[in-house]
């Protein structure tokens, strides 16, 4: 029987309920909104305070992604440049190399004919091979902090800009916040696609040994 966090999704219960909760806490430490004190009036506020937060998280998630996707690419680039020479994704060249054999032997093509449309659309088709074998729980829960990181980051710039257009002296801890929140979102976007590839790799090697052991043996 699955769980109740299995029901409503990993991602919803990191990346949207619990990065809603901390807008919702910051805004009452740096605002003094006086949110929270005035949830505490009603029977089962806890609850009220869950429908909040998720709300607010789901805004900021929307948001978010639409700001990404369309301006920043975030999630995006690290997709489109994994093979390339001195990247910031794959820094071990030999494991580089491993992956680069790969796409050779996928599309038959040579290192500097390699493009950027041919390594996401590899990153995208080893996806789909992981979700089908069920081993994608870790890039699941890379995604869910992803999520997380990012919302929260661009909460933060927003909080950032309307405490200093307010005088408010205590923005530039929400500036602090912001880069903090920023340098997860870059990490954690790098950090899916390696564990990524690395479990397809090791899927792989593991089918070539498989099949290598049953022609012996046939």
């Amino acid at each position: 029987m699955e769980t109740f966090i299995e029901k409503i999704g990993l991602y919803d219960l990191v990346g949207v309920l619990l990065s809603g909760a901390i807008a919702i806490v910051s805004m009452e430490v740096l605002l003094r909104r006086g949110t929270i004190i005035e949830l505490q009036k009603y029977e089962h506020s806890w609850i009220l305070f869950l429908i909040i937060s998720y709300i607010i998280g789901l805004v900021l998630q929307e948001s978010s992604s639409i700001i990404d996707r369309v301006f920043l690419e975030i999630r995006e680039t690290p997709k489109r440049n994994y093979i390339y020479k001195n990247n910031n994704v794959i820094k071990n060249e030999k494991e580089r190399e491993r992956y680069l054999g790969l796409l050779i032997k996928e599309y038959g093509k040579a290192e500097t004919d390699i493009t950027e449309k041919d390594m996401e659309d590899f990153y995208y088709k080893i996806v789909s091979v992981l979700e089908t074998n069920n081993l994608d729980a870790k890039i699941k829960r890379i995604s869910s902090l992803y999520g997380s990181a990012r919302s929260l980051a661009f909460f933060y710039m927003y909080m950032c800009l309307h405490m200093y257009y307010k005088d408010m002296n205590n923005w530039y801890i929400c500036l602090v916040f912001t880069f903090l929140f920023f340098m997860r979102t870059y990490r954690f976007a790098k950090m899916k696609v390696r564990v990524t590839l690395r479990h397809y790799y090791a899927l792989k090697k593991d089918s070539d040994n498989k099949q290598k052991t049953h022609q012996k043996v046939n």
